[in-house]
């Protein structure tokens, strides 16, 4: 009974060490990707009608909103929402910096490339095993970095169109209709990378459906950890901050 018990003892204490958690984010990460997500819906929820007021649908969505004086003032306030993270966001990279913290995760490396041809290989029968990702993978980096380009237009192009009369005597006659054009387009392609792209990869993926939770608690098991990010596992035990 005793050496049952211990296996019994063994097992259990296996299970929980795998499903210990451990802290990915932040808070701070975690708020900024809060105001971020609401800002960015709020603005794709009020801007394509303010855009496409012609269409009937959008009559039916401004009025949610309080018309289409609601919907403008929603879209502003959405737009300094997201201002404002974004400038945070670079406060808080430059306070990593005078810390001590001399490199950012999020940024491509070397090892992204070889992740890009062992996951093809996988993918076309050429090799046994995929890319072994650290902290993020090189999708997720091309989609910070797609924020960030994205962001840089939104914000310069929105700014023009908030304040049309002194963006065209201080600048160019044209650069209102140019930046309604860029708004545009580049509204487009963030909205579908985001609710295609996106939104699989956090919600739709059967690894992690219906949705990751890290986004909300920032904290992940040990198991997922080791499984789905084995480079950040290995160099976490390397620097002993868990444990085998």
């Amino acid at each position: 009974m005793g050496a049952i018990s211990k296996r019994l003892n063994s097992g259990t204490e296996a299970v929980e060490a795998r499903l210990r958690r451990y802290a990915r984010w932040s808070s701070s990460q975690r708020w900024q990707h809060i105001v971020l997500m609401v800002s960015f819906l709020l603005l794709i929820a009020t801007g394509w009608p303010l855009r496409f007021a012609h269409l009937s649908v959008s009559k039916y969505v401004m009025w949610i909103f309080g018309g289409v004086e609601g919907a403008g003032i929603i879209h502003r306030i959405a737009a300094a929402g997201l201002i404002g993270v974004s400038v945070y966001h670079v406060c808080y990279l430059t306070r990593q910096f005078l810390q001590g913290v001399r490199s950012v995760p999020m940024m491509p490396s070397f090892k992204d490339v070889r992740d890009v041809l062992a996951d093809v290989g996988l993918y076309l029968g050429l090799s046994d095993r995929g890319a072994r990702y650290g902290r993020y993978n090189y999708l997720e980096k091309f989609e910070y970095l797609a924020l960030i380009w994205g962001n840089v237009v939104m914000i310069l192009t929105g700014l023009v169109l908030w304040f049309p009369r002194f963006a065209t005597e201080y600048f160019f006659p044209w650069i209102k209709d140019l930046s309604l054009l860029l708004h545009d387009y580049e509204a487009w392609l963030a909205g579908l990378a985001i609710f295609v792209w996106h939104f699989y990869w956090v919600h739709l993926n059967p690894k992690v459906f219906p949705m990751d939770r890290m986004w909300i608690t920032g904290e992940t098991t040990m198991e997922e950890l080791k499984d789905h990010r084995p480079e950040e596992y290995r160099e976490l035990r390397r620097r002993g901050e868990i444990e085998e």
